[in-house]
């Protein structure tokens, strides 16, 4: 028996990506993005479309394409990929994939995980495709995709295992801002997971700091008394499917 879901029906019309022969989609041509690499990647959530472009500019052209109609916004330099769903083709079929960035991962610079340059651009690629399989996964397999905490958690873990081989908290709260405990920098990613529909205390985001930054550890130290949990896909199915049930992150994994 696979570890891995079926493919959706929309994954067949990706079969010659790798030849850039592409599905046809409205106002965007693919084949236009000379930087464009894609491969049908295997992931725990079936085989997905993953769209690897090393030409930041084009990167961003290509946001903009698909979701602004093309028309110019700002792309953050803290994001490097972009999960993709709903994209219909010319058919009405809607497609999902992902697409990459290079660069550093959450802008951090390789000095401060102590690597070299290119080292880190490749861990942060390996990290990118994870994190958003993990998303891919958590959606097709218990329903949810969500800009939180709980997800990015998730996320991050199985991308920090799938590029370090072990799982480290410190890299995920550098990763959020959160490096300098007690302390939150300005600009890190945590505050991107605040309510959309409404303006969150202080309290509230002190909270949320506190509980990813237990939330980190603790998981650092679960994995530590459980190390075959990310010797093989089978283990770390079933250390993905464990995050996910927990109704929160106070509770015991």
């Amino acid at each position: 028996m696979s570890l891995f879901l079926a493919d959706e029906d929309f994954v067949s019309a990706w079969e010659q990506a790798e030849e850039k022969v592409y599905p046809i989609f409205h106002n965007v041509i693919l084949g236009e993005y000379q930087s464009l690499e894609t491969v049908l990647f295997q992931s725990y959530g079936g085989r997905i479309p993953v769209m690897h472009m090393k030409d930041r500019g084009e990167f961003e052209k290509l946001i903009c394409a698909i979701f602004y109609k093309g028309e110019k916004r700002t792309i953050p330099q803290s994001m490097g990929a972009m999960a993709i769903k709903g994209w219909k083709d010319l058919f009405g079929r809607p497609h999902r994939a992902i697409l990459l960035s290079d660069g550093y991962y959450s802008a951090v610079p390789p000095e401060e995980v102590g690597l070299e340059a290119s080292e880190w651009i490749e861990k942060s690629f390996v990290l990118r495709r994870a994190h958003e399989c993990t998303h891919y996964y958590t959606l097709r397999a218990h329903g949810f995709m969500n800009n939180a905490l709980k997800d990015e958690l998730i996320a991050d873990a199985m991308g920090i295992i799938e590029a370090f081989g072990e799982y480290r908290a410190n890299l995920f709260l550098r990763f959020i801002g959160l490096e300098q405990y007690p302390e939150y920098r300005e600009g890190g990613r945590l505050q991107n997971y605040l309510p959309k529909d409404r303006q969150a205390t202080k309290e509230e985001f002190k909270a949320m700091q506190d509980t990813a930054f237990h939330a980190a550890h603790d998981l650092e130290l679960y994995l530590k008394k459980n190390p075959d949990l990310i010797n093989d896909d089978a283990g770390k199915l079933a250390l993905l499917d464990r995050l996910a049930k927990r109704d929160n992150l106070h509770e015991p994994i």
